[in-house]
C-alpha cells in the first residue's frame, strides 16, 4: 500500500503538480483500514502481554475474522448498491474546482511556457486519452481468462512458499524480508504500474481504487476467510501477527489516512510515502527469522 499509493503519488505529481479525487470514498477506505488494524493488533498484544491462554487468544482471532469478514460484507453492499454514486467519476464526489485551482495557480502558470510548446503533441495525447476503449474480450471470456489465471497464480503461489525458506538460507537473507518487502513487489506488479498509470493521466480515484481497495480487501475478507476456513478444517490459526509486524501495519495505515485525508495529492507526499515504505523495508532487512509453530501462531 505505501510502495504502490506513494510511487503512484509521486509520479503523477510529477506529471499534474497537485490532482483532486473524492474523500468520501477514501475516507470510508481509510476506516476500514483501521478497523482491520485494530483486529489485528488487539490478538498480537494480547499474546505479548501473557495473561492469556492460547485456547482464548484463537477463540479472540475467530471472532473477530467472523466480524471483519461480516464487515466486508456491509462494505459490499454500501459500495455496489446503497451508496455506488460515492465510487462513480463524478465532479461530485471531488474537491471543487475552485479550491483545486487555488492550490496550485502558481504552478499551472510556471508550466504555461512549456505546455505552449508542445501543444501539437499534447493535443493528440488528449485525444487519445478521451477515446473509449473498446471491449475486446468480452464479459464471459475475460471471466474465463480470469479463472485460469487465478488457478496459476495459487499453483506458482503455493511454489514459491515452499521454497522462501530455502531461498533465504542460501542468500544468506531473513526470510520474514523475502516474504514481506521482495514477494509483494514481484507479486503486485501489474497492480503497481496499473496504479502508476492511472495517477499520470489524473484518474487518482482510480488508483487509491487498486492501491487501498486491494489491501481492504486482504484485510477484511482474505485475512478473516483463512481464519474461518482453517477453523472449519480442524486447524489453529491466530491473528497474532508478531509485535513488529503489527506495529509495521498499524503505522502503515496512519501514514495514509494522513495523506489522503485533505482530498489532493502532489509529489511530496508520494515521496513521503515511498520513504515510509523503504524504512520499513530496511527494519525488515534487519529482522531475524522468527518462524511459526505448527499451530500457525506464535507460542
Amino acid at each position: 500500500m505505501l510502495l504502490v499509493l506513494g510511487s503512484a503519488f509521486l509520479l503523477g505529481g510529477l506529471y499534474n503538480k497537485t490532482q483532486s479525487y473524492g474523500t468520501i470514498s477514501s475516507q470510508v477506505n481509510s476506516t476500514l483500514m483501521m478497523l482491520s488494524v485494530m483486529g489485528i493488533l488487539f490478538p498480537t498484544v494480547l499474546s505479548s502481554s501473557g495473561f492469556e491462554s492460547y485456547d482464548g487468544l484463537l477463540g479472540l482471532s475467530r471472532a473477530t475474522s467472523l466480524i471483519l469478514f461480516a464487515i466486508y460484507g456491509c462494505y459490499l453492499y454500501f459500495q455496489l448498491h446503497s451508496h455506488k454514486h460515492l465510487y462513480e467519476d463524478s465532479p461530485s464526489n471531488k474537491l471543487p474546482d475552485a479550491v483545486v485551482n487555488r492550490m496550485h495557480r502558481e504552478d499551472v502558470e510556471q508550466q504555461e511556457s512549456k505546455e505552449n510548446s508542445g501543444v501539437v503533441a499534447g493535443g493528440a495525447k488528449e485525444d487519445d486519452d478521451d477515446e473509449e476503449e473498446e471491449d475486446e474480450l468480452g464479459f464471459y471470456n475475460a471471466l474465463i481468462w480470469l479463472a485460469g489465471i487465478t488457478v496459476l497464480i495459487a499453483v506458482l503461489s503455493e511454489a514459491i512458499s515452499d521454497s522462501i525458506q530455502d531461498a533465504a538460507d542460501s542468500a544468506n537473507i531473513s526470510g520474514v524480508f523475502i516474504a514481506s518487502i521482495l514477494l509483494p513487489i514481484v507479486g503486485n506488479a501489474a497492480e503497481h504500474a496499473g496504479a502508476i498509470v492511472f495517477a499520470t493521466k489524473g484518474k487518482l480515484d482510480l488508483t487509491l481504487g487498486v492501491a487501498i481497495g486491494s489491501s481492504t480487501q486482504i484485510a477484511l475478507c482474505v485475512l478473516p476467510l483463512l481464519v474461518i476456513i482453517a477453523w472449519m478444517m480442524g486447524k489453529d490459526l491466530t491473528l497474532d501477527f508478531g509485535g513488529f509486524e503489527g506495529a509495521s501495519l498499524f503505522f502503515s495505515v496512519v501514514a495514509v489516512t494522513f495523506v489522503i485525508k485533505d482530498g489532493t495529492s502532489n509529489w511530496l507526499l508520494g515521496a513521503s510515502l515511498v520513504g515510509a515504505y523503504l524504512i520499513i523495508s530496511c527494519a525488515f532487512w534487519a529482522h531475524l527469522n522468527e518462524p511459526l509453530d505448527s499451530s500457525g501462531g506464535r507460542r
